[in-house]
């Protein structure tokens, strides 16, 4: 979309984001959050992801100079973690969805601007927050962060990613989930270290404690790799249309590129020339060039996002990487499953306690990938896979 067509939507955040940065706290009930996250009928996955910065990144430090009084941030996380419980019932996907983009970009400018103090500093709790009980839980730190990487991961395992039941609105979710949950794994990136002391970089901590759902998670971003769920009708997730990728996901897509992503480098944002249609390009390019393959913005994130937690670092047993490991103990599901008449199934909406996957389609995928104008990317997961994976080998 052009600039002429977001202007005004765009227009009606900068003044609900002047008060949300501003001296004021606002109630957790207050009508403000509501106008928010509808702010038009418009979400705001499907604008230019620079346009959209442009309009949050300028209240970024006026929300770090006023959210120790008013912990407004605060209140947008409980927002946020609430509407993605609603949308397990299929409830407010387009609420969670605009509350995913707003908290990401807010999270990225600190990431890139500030300290990891300053960043924890917005997780902060405080006895005035109105918290569910299953947050306030003593000797824990960083309660409010963990329950946030909780409730990205069971949202990416939860949501039926099948490509004939997905909605446009289920599509959104899931692409602006992903997102969110890569600018949390990027953090390190801005960092003087990207390997450090455990604390360090919390929001990348708070996942790797995930341990319970490292292999479900592993799992099915597996499965989105390998379906590529086709954009569906009603999709709101904005494409460069030929330009160079920008904002949002071209700050990720260098993110991965450097440092201990060293292996992505070679791939660069706007490598993949959009062709006709609405769905002609990836979000992530490079990824979507397989002769007679259907482009994907949805599969080629989660080959992203898998990559970055993969390879995160760990010291065990201080902190253990339970991706990598997820990815490591991955098992063929054509062997050793019970058929699905008779009980589980790879696609159990359940978190997996071992990953599992049909190597069959395993191959096919990345035989077809080793085909694309850019495979690194995959190249590295076949790495990781000969490897890490002892079964696959």
């Amino acid at each position: 979309m052009g600039a002429a067509a977001s202007s005004p939507v765009l227009q009606k955040y900068e003044e609900l984001l002047s008060r949300l940065s501003g001296p004021s706290s606002i109630e957790h009930q207050d009508v403000f959050w509501k106008q928010l996250f509808l702010a038009s009928s418009a979400q705001l996955s499907s604008f230019n992801p620079t346009e959209v910065e442009a309009v949050i990144a300028p209240h970024c430090q006026g929300l770090l100079v006023n959210n120790p009084i008013t912990r407004n941030f605060q209140i947008l996380l409980l927002h946020t973690i609430s509407l993605l419980n609603d949308a397990r019932s299929n409830k407010n996907l387009g609420r969670a969805t605009n509350a995913l983009r707003l908290v990401g970009c807010v999270i990225r400018v600190v990431a890139e601007t500030g300290s990891f103090s300053t960043l924890l500093s917005l997780f902060e709790m405080h006895p005035s927050l109105p918290l569910p009980p299953d947050i306030v839980q003593p000797g824990i730190e960083n309660p409010l962060m963990r329950i946030l990487a909780r409730r990205l991961l069971l949202t990416v395992i939860e949501l039926d990613a099948r490509s004939e039941s997905m909605s446009g609105s289920s599509y959104t979710l899931l692409h602006e989930t992903l997102q969110l949950l890569l600018v949390c794994a990027c953090t390190p990136l801005y960092t003087p270290a990207a390997r450090a002391p455990l604390g360090t970089h919390p929001l990348l901590d708070c996942l790797m404690m995930q341990s319970a759902l490292g292999a479900g998670t592993v799992q099915r971003l597996l499965e989105l790799g390998i379906s590529r769920p086709r954009r569906p009708q009603g999709a709101a997730v904005w494409e460069p249309g030929g330009a160079a990728q920008e904002g949002l996901m071209s700050w990720m897509w260098r993110s991965t590129t450097s440092l201990m992503w060293n292996p992505l480098a070679s791939t660069a944002p706007g490598s993949q020339a959009a062709g006709p249609g609405p769905s002609s390009s990836s979000m992530v390019p490079g990824l979507s060039g397989v002769p007679g393959a259907w482009p994907s913005p949805l599969g080629d994130l989660a080959v992203l996002l898998l990559l970055v937690l993969v390879h995160s670092p760990d010291d065990p047993p201080a902190s253990v990487n339970h991706f990598k490991y997820g990815l490591y103990g991955l098992e063929d599901a054509a062997y050793g499953q019970e058929d699905e008449e008779g009980g589980t199934s790879s696609s159990s909406l359940a978190p997996a306690k071992t990953a599992s996957i049909h190597f069959t389609q395993l191959f096919d995928a990345l035989s077809s990938w080793a085909l694309d104008a850019h495979p690194e990317p995959h190249l590295l997961l076949l790495y990781s896979l000969m490897h890490g994976c002892r079964p696959f080998q």
